[in-house]
């Protein structure tokens, strides 16, 4: 009767040390629309990559960004803190935060690490550990910009989000379950076709605004400095004709690379990579 007590005790422990390991999640953070600089809109979407397992994760964490009627791809956001992925002029943290289970933050030296990937091994990539309940952190827009950062044509609800160390191709981690390394949120967004002046990225004065079409009979509503209705009525290779509170303008282009100024009241059009008008 001991000997059977102690073999149901030996393996008990034994299975406590073989499904012992870390299980990494997303946590997402609230999105931020960014200074529109041209057509569409771009959203950054802050995010940590937490162990929640009871063991400590050495990894590149692979993150794959899931964006829904897009195209979806799979980076290493980790590389820009460790220099792996190098910006010009900017020089390399070589760390990277980390938060605690306790929500503190530290700054952790990423080291490397072998990576067995597919019927290869990478003998040194760059890589952080997590503990038990610490998460790497890529919430600062300033320096992950546009790793996390998502594109939008289009008004609309969108599904977006990440999934860490993706089972398909990049899984590099043994976890206590793969199913719960993808986190997402639908995001309503409404374009604005707009940019008003003074906007220095943009190069616009303060008396001027950019603004674009995605459709003929599109239109859109600007104070110039009273409020004015534009319209998009046609446009083809060489010209774009514009309604202004019901009258027809024609602006002259060429294939929108470059086009001809024209005068409207106290207002002055220009079409080439969309439109500008500046008012008196």
């Amino acid at each position: 009767m001991r000997l059977i007590s102690l073999l149901v005790v030996v393996l008990f422990l034994t299975s406590i040390v073989v499904y012992a390991s870390g299980d990494l999640i997303v946590e997402l953070g609230k999105p931020e629309l960014l200074p529109k600089t041209g057509f569409g809109e771009n959203v950054f979407l802050p995010y940590k990559i937490r162990n929640s397992g009871d063991q400590p994760v050495t990894s590149r964490f692979p993150v794959k960004i899931l964006h829904q009627g897009a195209r979806e791809g799979t980076g290493y956001p980790l590389y820009i803190y460790s220099g792996a992925m190098k910006t010009v002029g900017i020089e390399p943290l070589k760390k990277a935060p980390i938060e605690k289970a306790d929500g503190t933050i530290y700054w952790q030296e990423t080291g490397t690490t072998p990576i067995k990937l597919g019927n290869g091994i990478i003998p040194a990539a760059s890589a952080v550990t997590l503990q038990p309940g610490e998460a790497l952190l890529f919430t600062d827009k300033n320096t992950i910009g546009s790793m996390a950062s998502f594109y939008f044509p289009n008004s609309g609800i969108y599904t977006i989000g990440y999934e860490v160390d993706p089972v398909t191709g990049t899984n590099e981690v043994v976890e206590n379950n793969d199913n719960n390394n993808a986190a997402t949120l639908d995001y309503n967004l409404t374009i604005q076709t707009y940019i008003k002046g003074p906007n220095a990225q943009v190069g616009l004065a303060e008396n001027e605004y950019w603004f674009y079409f995605n459709n003929a009979n599109d239109c859109v509503t600007l104070d110039v400095p009273d409020p004015i209705k534009i319209c998009l009525v046609s446009l083809d290779s060489f010209t774009a004709t514009i309604s202004v509170n019901g009258t027809n303008v024609k602006l002259w282009h060429f294939f929108k690379v470059w086009g001809f100024s024209k005068k409207y009241q106290n207002l002055e059009f220009v079409f080439a990579d969309g439109f500008k008008v500046r008012y008196s």
